[in-house]
């Protein structure tokens, strides 16, 4: 089958560290405590997070003294898109009032293309996924990822990454803020035609120590991590029999209104603490 796919670029380097602040003549406003990843692809498109304090959405960030695109400022962090580059590039975050964070960003060239996914589509559950701050939710979020030559064969494969993901609510995957962990290899599903050839994938999610609403899914590589397809709602008959059927998983791209919703609660507090909004 021919799919339409949506692609995150990147790579699985953690954090960096705090280098430098610069505020001349004066006290710096922002304090950037951590930016990840700290390497992406020459060609770009990779989706970095800035996390610290005293962010606001006036931040700017230049890599290599090119813009960081599709800037984003909600609940906190800031995210954007690299530019194209090589080699080691300066990575500067300057705020309105001249506060200023120096860093280090990494490009790698990579001598072989990206290979997505064939396709994937997050299975269940339709509702939302409930849970305690620092708990475990009840249930595990399951997702069906097909690619040729790999899940048609017997069991788990080792060439595929399947890992399971949740950020702000109505945040978007790509861009870097979201927390990922590696989902867990689960059984083979038939096709239409009754042939195993999807595998079956869960994760056991333990919440966030911040109550609030967050968007759920998984994402899925073949090419080690270089880049991820999103597997946002698919139906499949038998499994999410929940779910809306229209929904297409990765065949149509990335779709905001068809992510998992995690409903992380803190009942020490005596009260409701979810918002539409985890954050902001």
């Amino acid at each position: 089958m021919l799919l339409a796919l949506t692609l995150v670029l990147g790579c699985n380097e953690p954090f960096s560290s705090v280098e430098e602040d610069l505020f001349p003549g004066g006290v710096s406003t922002m304090t950037v405590e951590r930016i990840y990843p700290v390497t992406g692809p020459t060609d770009g498109g990779t989706g970095i997070c800035v996390e610290g304090e005293g962010l606001d959405d006036s931040v700017e960030i230049t890599i290599g003294g090119a813009d960081c695109t599709d800037a984003e400022y909600r609940g906190g962090l800031l995210s954007c898109l690299t530019p194209a580059g090589s080699g080691e590039a300066e990575l500067v975050a300057t705020k309105s009032d001249r506060s200023q964070h120096t860093a280090t960003f990494t490009y790698v060239a990579f001598p072989d293309p990206v290979t997505p996914v064939d396709y994937c589509a997050l299975l269940e559950p339709c509702v939302p996924l409930n849970a305690e701050v620092d708990q475990l939710a009840e249930g595990q979020p399951t997702v069906l990822v097909y690619h040729a030559g790999i899940t048609d064969q017997v069991d788990d494969a080792d060439a595929l990454k399947v890992q399971f993901g949740y950020g702000l609510y109505q945040s978007h995957p790509a861009r870097g803020c979201w927390t990922w962990s590696e989902a867990a290899f689960s059984h083979q599903a038939a096709n239409d035609q009754g042939e195993m050839v999807n595998d079956v994938y869960s994760a056991a999610v333990r919440a966030p120590s911040e109550p609030g609403n967050y968007d759920f899914l998984f994402r899925a590589s073949v090419d080690g991590g270089r880049s991820w397809t999103i597997c946002d709602f698919g139906y499949y008959p038998g499994v999410s029999e929940l779910c809306e059927e229209d929904r297409e998983g990765s065949a149509d791209g990335f779709q905001q209104g068809h992510v998992g919703v995690l409903v992380v609660t803190d009942s020490s507090s005596g009260g409701d603490d979810t918002g539409e909004d985890s954050g902001s």
